[in-house]
């Protein structure tokens, strides 16, 4: 047996259940997130007090949060930073690459949303950033130039 499971198991063995440090109550080791933090393998709260803990953190530092999601999706989906992000659409003039519209705003959303950063999904080189509304209608031509050019003739001779 690894010297882990052995860990593990002398906890089980010793003591089959756990208390919630915020609610107080004595739940199965089931009722934990696994943490590599804590002495025993698991989460010092139980699973329905950190959604709650976690809820409250994102409601109560709602622009830090999503500062920071948008942060981690950059880098993640595109690898660039925000303030490369910020620098993109400061170069724009915080205008739309295609249309130049200033207006971001979704239909349905309260709030104004991010500029979709456009990229070349073969090379992944970023062009700029676009309006949602600009972005949808050039992934629905499959950012094929040559569907952009019936659609161009199309709408000349109608």
């Amino acid at each position: 047996m690894s010297y882990f499971l052995h860990k593990l198991t002398r906890y089980y063995i010793n003591s089959p259940m756990k208390t919630c440090t915020v609610c107080k109550q004595e739940l199965d080791y089931s009722y934990y997130h696994k943490s590599s933090r804590s002495k025993d393998g698991f989460n010092y709260r139980c699973k329905v007090c950190d959604k709650a803990a976690r809820h409250s953190y994102q409601k109560n530092n709602r622009e830090r949060f999503a500062e920071k999601t948008r942060r981690k999706n950059l880098k993640f989906k595109f690898g660039i930073t925000l303030e490369e992000y910020y620098d993109m659409l400061e170069k724009q003039n915080h205008r739309c690459g295609i249309c130049g519209t200033k207006d971001n705003h979704v239909p349905g959303k309260r709030r104004e949303q991010n500029w979709s950063v456009d990229h070349c999904h073969e090379t992944a080189k970023i062009r700029g950033l676009l309006c949602n509304r600009c972005n949808g209608g050039l992934g629905m031509l499959g950012d094929n130039v040559e569907s952009i050019r019936k659609v161009l003739t199309y709408l000349e001779t109608h």
